[in-house]
This record gives C-alpha cells, structure tokens and sequence, in this order.
C-alpha cells in the first residue's frame, strides 16, 4: 500500500491535484521493487474488457456535483520549459475544464451501501469486502490515506499532474483531434482527452470527418465514477449542448454552467439521448475498457497514444511498452538530428507520448528505467525527452519511436 504525497504550497487551490509520490511512512508497506513479495501480494489482474457507453450513462445518479480546473496555457514551443511551464507568466489562453467532486462520488457510494458509511465487513488488510463491480471497495480509497494498492486499485481517482503537462504540451504543439484515432492509457480523470474533447466539441462537426477517443483505466469504477461524468461534464459545457441547454433552460435553472463557479448537474434521459445523438453528431467514436494491459486488444491502432503517471512501477513496464508499441499506427523511426526531433508544430505524424515524473521515490521506478526498459526491446525503439521540467518535483514528457 502506498502514499501519494504532495506539497500543497504548489497545489495553486487545488487539492485533488497530487504532485509528489512517495510510500506511506506507516506500517506494512511493499516495496514494489521486490517483485516476489509484491506478485505474491497482489491478486490476479482483471481481464481488460469494453465497458458500454450505455452502461456508464444507466450507473450515473440523478445530480452530480463537479468543480472546474482552470489551465493557463500557452502557444509557446513545446520542449522550451521556460516558455512551455504551466506557471509561465505569458498565458496566450485560459482553458477551464470540469471535474465530478470527489465528495459527489462519496456520497453516491454510501447511497448505494445503504448509507451505512461504508462501515461494513472488512478483509484482513481492513479493506471492505467488495460488492457492486467493485464500488464498495473504492469508497475505501477515498476514505483512506492509501493513493495505490498494487492489482486492486491504480490512484485513478485523482488528478495526477503529469496530466496536466500532457494537456499543456498537446495545446502548445498545436494538435487537432478531428479525424485522429486517439487513445489515453491508464486514464484515470483523463484530463488530456477532456481537453482534446473540449476541441472537438467547441468546433463544428465535420460529416466527412469521423474521431476514435478511446480511454482505458484498470479500475472499472474509476470509469464510471469519474472518467464519463467528467466526459458528459465537457460536452454539457461546450457548445455542442447548447441546443440541449436551450430547450430545458427553465428545467436546468440551477444548474446552467458557468465558467468558474462549482455546480451541479441534473441528470436526465433527455440529457442522456442530447449526449448520445452529439456523440452521432461528430461522429465520435467513444469507448471505455477497464482491466490489465496485457490483455487489450492489440489490433486495435492509433494515430494519438497518450499516457500519464504510469511507469511508477518497474515490473509493470514490459507490459506497458508492448502496449504502446503495438497499439500505435506505423510509429515513425525517430530523427537523426536534435534540430528535427525539437518539434515545433504537429504534423500529424503519428504520436505516442509518456509523461511522468523523473522519479518515483519508494516504488522502483521513473522515467531513466522507461528508457533502459525501452531500449531493451528487440528493434529500434527510442524514447526523445520533448517537454521537461526541473525545479520541484521533475517531470518530463517523452516521445515514443521505433
């Protein structure tokens, strides 16, 4: 059981947002990096399977609360960490996302405990026993001080920062989702297709055009929790529902979006079937999978591979390397001269991008074992560092060749 830590001077009022990963100084915890103890510990991994968009939709309660997440992006190059910082001081663009409240997930899962709190049998590790496709368990994680359990939970709960640097680097190298095959892996909140989402559905939809989103979690819960309702969140406050939000406007009085202020949002069939008939609309292609890696489908190819926070733990990387390899459509051999590989604009050129931070302390792993974890497999696979940040905790984000 670990701890994700962080500094909350730099957490700029927003407590969801973790920066630092350290193991919880309690008792009992595994070293990740002692792969016997850790396999022995861990239970086996779930088998990745789709999750249905109507399943998802049908699991949301009747109101959800959220909050907004406000980004000062930048136009400047990516890979310049001055000018491409999230706190850079030349702001060319103020981007608010929406997030479902963490407390809004609480609550909805004590509701369907029978408001019980959640104080029912627990196992041996004083975890409660799980029950509706695991989402009894996961009120533990929110009550509890642990961010990671090895094969039970993956901290998708919660916004993780590198996240973030994903979205700033996507805004700076000027990347259009319509018509790409996108795919963010270990997606958690995902933040980065939030903000490719919000492009598309603050454009006109194109009929000729038709975009795959594609988004995986371990955790099935997270899936439902978080990740749809902060996708429903996004389209409910683009332009693409305004049709919807113009025909229930004295329905949805209090809830009418406005762009710095928490809220709640009403959930309706009507609200559901605007969704899906937008979805139509821009011909998107949205799908959801929960489970292990190792067991996604490898057909399936992307143009757009993104992946945040998820080579913290070192016997976990063979399996995500392979994913990423396979899954990304005629992955270009990288450049020979540093000039190239400075990427100013996308070219559209597929992309496949890891950020992390440089470092993981107390679970193994970071980004130089991605690199040697890379280099190791058969072939011409590379990783290029193309946005890095040094002061505080490090991150970088690098690019995938081979």
């Amino acid at each position: 059981m670990f701890k994700f830590s962080f500094d909350l001077d730099d957490l700029e009022a927003d407590s969801e947002i973790l920066k630092a990963f350290e193991p919880a100084p309690d008792d009992g915890a595994v070293e990740s990096n002692d792969s016997s103890s850790a396999s022995a510990a861990a239970p086996k991994p779930s088998p990745c399977c789709e999750v249905s968009i109507n399943d998802v939709l049908s699991a949301l309660p009747p109101v959800i609360s959220y909050s907004p997440l406000t980004l000062a992006l930048t136009d400047a190059r990516p890979g310049n960490e001055d000018a491409s910082d999230p706190v850079g001081d030349k702001p060319a663009k103020t981007l608010i996302l929406f997030r479902r409240d963490l407390y809004d997930v609480r609550y909805q899962l004590i509701s369907q405990d029978g408001g019980s709190g959640g104080e029912g049998d627990k196992d041996k590790n004083g975890f409660h026993n799980e029950t509706q496709d695991g989402r009894l368990d996961v009120l533990n994680f929110i009550e509890s001080p642990s961010d990671l359990v090895p094969g039970l939970y993956e901290g998708g709960l919660k916004t993780w920062e590198c996240s973030l640097d994903l979205v700033h680097y996507l805004h700076g190298l000027g990347v259009h989702p319509v018509g790409r095959r996108i795919f963010e892996i270990g997606c958690g909140t995902g933040v980065p297709s939030l903000y490719l989402l919000s492009r598309i559905f603050c454009a006109e939809p194109l009929p000729e055009s038709s975009t795959v989103i594609h988004l995986q979690d371990y955790n099935r819960a997270v899936l439902e929790l978080v990740t749809f309702p902060n996708i429903l969140l996004t389209w409910y406050m683009s332009p693409a529902s305004a049709l919807y939000r113009a025909s229930h406007a004295e329905q949805d009085e209090n809830t009418s979006p406005h762009p710095f202020k928490p809220g709640e949002l009403r959930i309706s069939p009507e609200l559901k079937k605007a969704f899906l008939a937008s979805l139509e609309t821009f011909r998107l292609d949205l799908r959801l999978f929960s489970g292990a890696w190792d067991t996604f489908d490898r057909t399936r190819t992307y143009n757009i591979v993104l992946t945040s926070e998820t080579i913290y733990q070192s016997r976990y990387l063979p399996t995500l390397i392979d994913l990423l390899l396979c899954v990304t459509d005629k992955m270009p051999v990288p450049p020979q001269d540093a000039e190239s590989r400075a990427i100013e604009r996308y070219d559209g050129a597929p992309l496949c991008l890891v950020a992390a931070k440089t470092l993981y302390f107390g679970v193994g792993s970071g980004t130089v074992e991605f690199e040697q974890a890379i280099q190791a497999v058969p072939g011409n696979a590379r990783t290029e560092t193309v946005w890095e940040h040094s002061s505080g905790v490090s991150r970088k984000i690098m690019r995938v060749y081979r």
